[in-house]
């Protein structure tokens, strides 16, 4: 473990309103965009563009800091600059994490990524290459094969990285998520994670998919029946993870929320934290225009790293006031009903894993 975070550590169990070492993690918007189709994806069929040089430099100071440094944001991170982030995580002995749908990796890029210590969430949301095709409108197999290669080669050089599947549930892919934990059983991959299906401008309409036959609409693929019926076979789909000798790790389908888009509802999985680990350790949002936010669940911007530098957007008024209403066992209304950032959502193979 690195020093500063031995003493960002030390910062979080005092709850320091101002602190003295940077952020242990850090996410950047690598690219925005992506030419395929997902259809709950609001970025679908949208031109990538990666974050600027100048940008990028501005922010690259900090990497010897950091833990954990994610590409990651509204956009499909293997079209970014690959061989930049893997040779900073390198150079600077950190993971580099990311949430990828896999549909740009090949063999030459699983050999690249392969250099860094690795954490990748893999966005699969079907247990059938039918399925896989209306939601994701991509070939199951070529992905799932690419997937499997990587997961082989880190196994067979002991790295020890941390692979995840993603699994959105929803109408489309309820029926199959039994099939789902096969796959990931048979690809070497031991964690999943359930997520719920987020409501955007076109899917709440209702979007007819152009390059193939299939009307995704919010309201039908994701209601209260759905969550139900998923809640109630959730204690099978447990044991039959248990048996695969998978373990299913917190999302969204399995968190305590104080509200949902339905309305007043509480899952009793997994109770919210009190104190969140963000506003020390760091999970800071930086999107490919400068705006840095606090995390992934809070919309507001601290500020932008054209106008100020990373330690002053860290030590802001606005960081300072978070903190300090932690400090004091509120959560800030800033992070609305965020379900907290804990360290068991850090990285596995971080040294932030379950530190506290």
């Amino acid at each position: 473990m690195k020093p500063q975070t031995i003493e960002l550590l030390d910062e979080f169990r005092n709850k320091a309103v101002n602190v003295k070492r940077m952020p242990a993690s850090i996410y950047i918007e690598s690219v925005k965009g992506c030419p395929y189709s997902c259809a709950m994806c609001p970025e679908h069929f949208t031109k990538p563009e990666r974050i600027s040089a100048d940008l990028l430099g501005k922010i690259s100071p900090y990497f010897k800091d950091l833990e954990v440094l994610a590409i990651h944001g509204g956009g499909e991170p293997l079209l970014g600059d690959i061989n930049y982030f893997v040779d900073a995580a390198v150079k600077n002995d950190l993971v580099l994490h990311m949430n990828t749908t896999g549909f740009f990796l090949t063999r030459e890029i699983a050999d690249q990524l392969l250099k860094a210590k690795l954490s990748i969430r893999f966005s699969i949301h079907a247990g059938t290459a039918d399925t896989y095709a209306k939601i994701m409108g991509n070939k199951f197999e070529k992905v799932l094969d690419n997937i499997a290669y990587l997961v082989k080669e880190d196994r067979e050089k002991n790295k020890n990285s941390d692979f995840w599947f993603s699994f959105i549930v929803m109408k489309e892919n309820l029926g199959e998520i039994e099939k789902f934990l096969k796959i990931t059983h048979d690809i070497g991959v031991r964690h999943v994670r359930f997520m719920a299906l987020s409501p955007n401008a076109e899917s709440l309409r209702g979007i007819k998919m152009p390059d193939r036959d299939f009307k995704f609409n919010y309201s039908e693929q994701y209601n209260p029946g759905i969550e139900k019926e998923f809640l109630r076979k959730l204690p099978f789909y447990r044991e039959r993870a248990r048996e695969l000798d998978i373990e299913i790790e917190t999302g969204t389908m399995a968190l305590f929320q104080k509200k949902t888009f339905f309305g007043a509802r509480s899952f009793s999985l997994k109770k919210r934290k009190s104190v969140c680990a963000a506003p020390w350790l760091g999970q800071l949002i930086i999107s490919r225009d400068g705006d840095v936010k606090l995390c992934c669940s809070c919309d507001c911007i601290l500020g932008n790293i054209n106008d100020s530098t990373l330690d002053e957007i860290w030590n802001c008024g606005m960081m300072r006031d978070i903190r300090r209403s932690f400090k004091n066992g509120r959560v800030p209304e800033a992070c609305g009903n965020c379900r907290v950032i804990g360290f068991d959502e850090y990285p596995r193979n971080s040294v932030l894993y379950r530190k506290a």
